[in-house]
């Protein structure tokens, strides 16, 4: 009795463990010869069950069940391979285009870095460490968001102030609101009346943190702030930029 209630509750649990909606199905599960032997376990456990051959049925049910554990991580690896085959075309598409546009003689130090961690990201896929690749080409995808949306602002940046030459530049900012692309410390530094190089919001932050709510975090500034513009290379600079 003892055996045919193991061997019922066994060949219940491997019905149970591969009912068709099994989330790795969806990555090809049926393409797996772990998932299809395992189903094949499946059947011979429910026909051993009604042939009354419960040691077997319970036998054919535990192997049924590892391999079923196998089958899902196997899928899991599988879907892994395609994001990272996908996240590093993805990179490999967006270092072009910022070839195309340039970046890479805008932003050499970036693009630079860009550039390693697509080898790196490269490397880890040929050694099936999805994971890390994964990673790398997302870093990748994040640092050509920013020089995307960069880019894009560079087209609605106002033009610097009809000084005419050799006049100087704005010695003072007033922070403006705008609700496309609110003012920051690296959209400042980018405006070309102030340095033209976004990589510079360091020297405006410093130069005014004191001013700041918070002066820890450069992230919040408000419209209306006064921001002094420490000159770079000796440029001479006077007046207040300011908004009409």
């Amino acid at each position: 009795m003892r055996i045919r209630t193991f061997a019922f509750a066994a060949a219940l649990l491997a019905a149970l463990v591969f009912a068709p909606s099994l989330p790795a199905q969806v990555y090809g599960m049926n393409d797996i010869p772990t998932y299809r032997k395992a189903l094949e376990y499946q059947r011979l456990s429910k026909d051993a069950f009604n042939a009354a051959e419960y040691e077997k049925a319970a036998d054919y049910a535990r192997q049924a069940e590892e391999l079923s554990k196998q089958a899902v991580v196997e899928a899991e690896r599988i879907r892994l391979s395609w994001v990272a085959y996908n996240l590093r075309n993805r990179a490999n598409e967006a270092i072009k285009t910022g070839e195309k546009r340039g970046w890479d003689k805008n932003w050499p130090t970036e693009f630079g870095e860009a550039r390693e961690l697509y080898k790196s990201a490269e490397d880890n896929f040929q050694r099936d460490e999805f994971e890390k690749s994964i990673a790398d080409s997302r870093k990748i995808l994040a640092m050509f968001e920013l020089a995307e949306s960069e880019w894009m602002l560079a087209m609605k940046r106002p033009a610097a102030p009809a000084d005419g030459a050799g006049k100087a530049k704005p010695a003072f900012y007033v922070v403006r609101l705008i609700e496309s692309a609110r003012d920051c410390f690296w959209r400042i530094a980018g405006y070309d009346f102030i340095y033209g190089d976004p990589r510079q919001w360091k020297v405006l932050y410093e130069a005014n943190k004191a001013l700041l709510q918070d002066p820890r975090d450069p992230g919040i500034i408000q419209p209306g702030m006064k921001f002094a513009i420490p000159s770079l290379a000796g440029e001479k600079r006077e007046g207040v930029w300011e908004e009409k």
